[in-house]
């Protein structure tokens, strides 16, 4: 089943926001109404939404007021998806407009709605004058878990008295009975967007996060965990030409040890509480343990590295597209890049990744080399998947910070001596001045050198280890583009090492070989599966060669010695037993019953048995390896007689109850047992009992059993055209073969299966168009090719074909041409090639059609 995108913003959303920034551009406000009106289309409804930005912004236009909400919806990827009820078109002002003041604050505007309530500007009347700001919940919300989740938000901002989170200062509920709290009035922008508009140093915004971790850790005191940070809900003010830290909007906001409310608040089954891309894994996971503080601990690791590289540990637009099930697996399974690689791997790229204003503002990728090491190492202890594994405390990562700052050995890690030496090293620059000129005079120039150059090469490796173990991550995670670039990187950092590199450009240049194989094996493979004649075997066995399987019994063990990322060969091993099982039927599958000697079969025979074999130490056995060898059996039992032909019929009888008795594990299998039941060891003229022949609607019901299993199985969707055209259904053939060109546009044979179809339904100048395209690309590919005997046959197919419809149309004289031109070419083939091209098949249909048309043509041989 594909996964549904998720959906973050409105299309509405996205476009009001496209014209009202382009709106901004225009100063002439006729000139910007003229665009306004044009843009929208007479889209009403968008129109009015544009209005509502510009109105907004003009409202703002000296600064930007804040309360629990922004008046812009949050950016992409900030969606709230705590699960309060989306509010409803009908504005809230509407409602308040006839009772301006509530209580002793008069209402002044609007500045921000969120999905439980909007947020209004107010002055307060008494006992002091001052601008506020009023949060009231919206009108048709006022469910029990909305009410309780509001008042969740009010009691837990009242329990909190910090400089640096948002104040409340008094709450009622309205004349209309809806409940509202007054809060402290943040005129603000949020952090990260803050620190780009100032261009603030690293160390400057590291001081600012610190001061948030001070902040959230007071909340943690309080027994609040907050589980919606994001810059979003971290404004920064400015207070006497000084940025202050703010942190607002506790809606979803938890206690640890009571309760905020006695209402009771629901949180629905497999609801995601908070903004996904700053979600730790216990809050996305709907079976894990309950969130304490540690799951706050990483939304600001989350924030960190934003602060510090631009963007968040996982890509917002790629997160945006996903299912909520996709994004829980992301958020808990897949380890984000490391601050500094997530950087490097911009270099030389495209910046259309960064926002605009990152781009203009601020280089981040200039502060690869500052963040590698300790701010990588923060970073991550911060992001850990287990959470005993992070930080403690938002105190203990704000403390860690600090020490970054002052040259301090950090506690992600346990420091080495090596480290704490050369931090105390920063820390007393004098004394360790007066230490390396004594050295000096004792040689101490040779000392640095080997030091230095000790340190750098450490430096080095543990660089390298790292990025070979994110080089066998991706490959894990079948990332083979990720993959490439990380040992492209990989590559230029062990040329640093000189002779001591030796080991590391061996593993880089082995990993590069393997993902080079099992890149050539996939395009083998997948041409295989879709093969349609007896090409598949060739084809597998080829692919197979590539590891050695057929030559070296101990291929597997080899590849498993090297070391490889274990996902590499866990994804390889099932597609090799596919092959080996693909080879085994086809051999079996072709038998000739009468062209070939008891030596010729008994080796064909052999052979498949072999493949089986190899098979079983690989994987348990499927319902397709039973059959395969049931059919072994069978045929071994055509070849005798007496107590010999009953020993290998009971024998086939016990694999074939076995594979009925099995699940598929793939749509090949079922593919090859069809294909058994009409044209093989299973088909109607076979001996009792092995005849166990599929009906027109049986075989329909197989192909579809199929595509269930894998919808993109291409077999199934191009035989499925075939048993429909034979059971007159042309219509529905030419919808199943346009189904195929969508997935092969390059399949000629049923780009002119599908013109067949419609000469057959009756458009014939549509079906002759498309079959006359096949002919015409198939010449194409001929004149283009050196080994040109498959060409050849699949031109002479088509050609054959053709002049069906041809005749079906009328025009005699084109039939005689193409057939014409058909039998030429096989001729020209078999004069030339004589062992080549044999597809029996298509070599029949060829003869018969010469004959009902009573041409003399040369007399195609086939070989019975």
């Amino acid at each position: 089943m594909v996964s549904q995108p998720m959906e973050n913003l409105s299309s509405t959303e996205n476009s009001a926001k496209s014209i009202f920034f382009a709106a901004l551009d225009i100063e002439n406000p006729a000139a910007r109404t003229d665009y306004v009106d044009e843009a929208c289309h007479l889209d009403a409804s968008l129109q009015k939404e544009v209005n509502r930005l510009l109105i907004a912004h003009r409202d703002s236009e000296d600064h930007r007021l804040v309360g629990a909400f922004q008046v812009l919806n949050p950016q992409l990827g900030e969606k709230e998806t705590s699960g309060d009820v989306g509010t409803e078109e009908t504005s809230v002002m509407s409602d308040i407009s006839s009772h301006p003041v509530v209580d002793r604050y008069k209402i002044l505007k609007e500045i921000g709605r969120g999905g439980m309530g909007t947020v209004y500007l107010a002055a307060q009347l008494e006992p002091v004058k001052r601008k506020v700001a009023l949060k009231v919940i919206n009108p048709g919300m006022d469910s029990r878990d909305v009410i309780a989740r509001f008042e969740a938000e009010r009691q837990a901002l009242a329990m909190m008295d910090h400089p640096s989170i948002a104040r409340v200062f008094d709450g009622g509920t309205t004349e209309q009975g809806r409940p509202y709290f007054v809060m402290e009035l943040v005129r603000g922008i949020p952090i990260t967007e803050y620190c780009d508009k100032h261009r603030l140093s690293l160390e400057s915004r590291l001081n600012l996060f610190i001061t948030l971790c001070q902040a959230v850790h007071h909340a943690h005191q309080k027994g609040i965990i907050h589980r919606d940070l994001k810059p979003s809900n971290v404004q920064i003010t400015n207070h006497d030409g000084q940025p202050v830290v703010k942190v607002i909007d506790f809606g979803v906001a938890k206690a640890l040890s009571h309760d905020l409310t006695d209402k009771t608040l629901f949180t629905h089954f497999a609801q995601l509480v908070g903004t996904p891309l700053y979600m730790s894994p216990e809050q996305a996971d709907q079976h894990g343990l309950d969130i304490d503080i540690r799951s706050d601990v990483y939304s600001l690791g989350v924030l960190l590295y934003e602060l510090l590289t631009g963007t968040t540990p996982f890509n917002r637009e790629e997160l945006s597209k996903l299912s909520i099930d996709e994004v829980r697996r992301i958020i808990c399974d897949v380890d984000p890049l490391r601050p500094s690689t997530r950087l490097s791997t911009l270099k030389g790229s495209d910046d259309s990744t960064l926002p605009v204003q990152q781009r203009e503002i601020f280089d981040r990728r200039k502060m690869t080399s500052t963040i590698r090491g300790d701010l990588d190492l923060i970073v991550m202890k911060a992001l850990e998947k287990e959470r005993n594994r992070r930080y403690e405390s938002a105190s203990s990562l704000a403390q860690d910070v600090s020490r970054y700052l002052n040259n301090e050995p950090i506690e992600a890690i346990p420091p080495t001596l090596f480290t704490k030496l050369a931090k105390w090293s920063r820390r007393h620059a004098e004394i360790a001045w007066t230490i390396a000129i004594g050295f000096i005079v004792i040689s101490l120039t040779i000392a640095v050198w080997l030091g230095g150059h000790i340190a750098f090469q450490a430096a080095v490796t543990r660089q390298l280890q790292q990025d070979l173990e994110e080089v066998n991550a991706a490959i894990d995670s079948n990332q083979e583009i990720l993959a490439r670039q990380l040992l492209s990187a990989s590559s230029s950092t062990a040329s640093q090492l000189g002779a001591a590199g030796e080991q590391f450009r061996k593993e880089i240049e082995l990993l590069s070989n393997e993902l080079d194989r099992y890149q050539q094996f996939t395009k083998l493979y997948q041409k295989a599966r879709r093969d349609r004649s007896s090409g598949p075997s060739e084809l597998a066995e080829e692919a197979i060669r590539l590891y050695g399987v057929l030559d070296d019994s101990k291929w597997l063990a080899s590849l498993q010695s090297k070391n490889l990322p274990k996902g590499y060969i866990d994804q390889l091993i099932p597609q090799v037993y596919e092959l080996l099982i693909c080879i085994s039927h086809y051999e079996v599958l072709w038998m000739e019953p009468h062209g070939q000697t008891a030596a010729q079969k008994l080796k064909t025979i052999s052979k498949a048995r072999s493949m089986l074999a190899i098979a079983d130490k690989l994987h348990p056995p499927t319902k397709g390896y039973y059959w395969v060898l049931a059919s072994c059996y069978q045929r071994l039992g055509d070849l005798t007689d007496g107590d010999v032909r009953t020993h290998h019929d009971q024998e086939a009888i016990r694999l074939r109850a076995l594979a009925k008795q099995t699940a598929p594990q793939d749509a090949a299998e079922l593919f090859y047992i069809v294909r058994d039941r009409r044209w093989g060891a299973a088909a109607s003229w076979v001996r009792p009992p092995f005849a166990d022949p599929l009906s027109d609607e049986g075989i329909l019901a197989a192909y579809r059993d199929m595509r269930r299993i894998d919808r993109t199985y291409y077999n199934a969707i191009f035989f499925e055209g075939i048993q429909l055209d034979e059971m007159g259904r042309h219509a529905e053939a030419a919808q199943a073969y346009s189904g195929c060109l969508m997935a092969l546009p390059d399949d000629l044979v049923a780009l002119s299966n599908r013109g067949n179809a419609l000469v057959k339904m009756g458009n014939v100048d549509e079906g002759l168009r498309d079959q006359e395209q096949s002919i015409l690309e198939a010449r194409s590919r001929l004149d283009a090719t050196t080994d040109a005997s498959d060409q050849i046959v699949l031109l002479a197919t088509l050609l054959e074909e053709y002049a069906i419809s041809l005749r079906v149309a009328g025009r005699e004289n084109d039939v005689l041409a193409a057939i014409q031109e058909a039998s030429d070419l096989l001729e020209q083939l078999e004069a030339s090639n004589p062992s080549a091209g044999r597809d029996r098949l298509n070599l029949k249909k060829l003869r018969e059609a010469i004959e009902q048309l009573d041409v003399h043509s040369p007399k195609i041989e086939e070989e019975e």
